[in-house]
């Protein structure tokens, strides 16, 4: 992925830019508690314990299937997030008129 963003593979010996450090890092370190950090629900468990659930946007629910969402007790606009990755925000301002059927092919693939 490096080598197609940046037109040449990463120093990884003398590595001078923040992205190469990048590349070292995730390479080379392997720390437990950043799993903790990476995933949206168990991050907002560490931040409520932290500094309170008034900080936090509400929660409808964490599902880990398509079909296990009950599209029914939403309300007219809501916001889809997956917990493993970033870029994976799926927005619904009319849950009349939203595409529910290319939402299952994004969440279930």
């Amino acid at each position: 992925m490096f080598l197609k963003t940046f037109g040449r593979s990463p120093n990884l010996i003398d590595h001078q830019s923040f992205n190469e450090k990048l590349q070292i890092y995730k390479l080379i370190y392997r720390d437990t508690s950043l799993v903790k950090i990476v995933d949206k629900s168990l991050v907002r468990d560490c931040v409520s314990s932290k500094i309170g659930d008034e900080f936090l946007v509400p929660t409808l629910g964490i599902y880990r299937s398509f079909e296990s969402i009950p599209f029914d007790i939403f309300p007219e606009q809501f916001i889809l997030k997956a917990t493993h990755g970033s870029g994976w925000n799926l927005l619904c301002l009319d849950k009349h008129t939203f595409d529910f059927s290319n939402t299952e092919f994004l969440i279930d693939k």
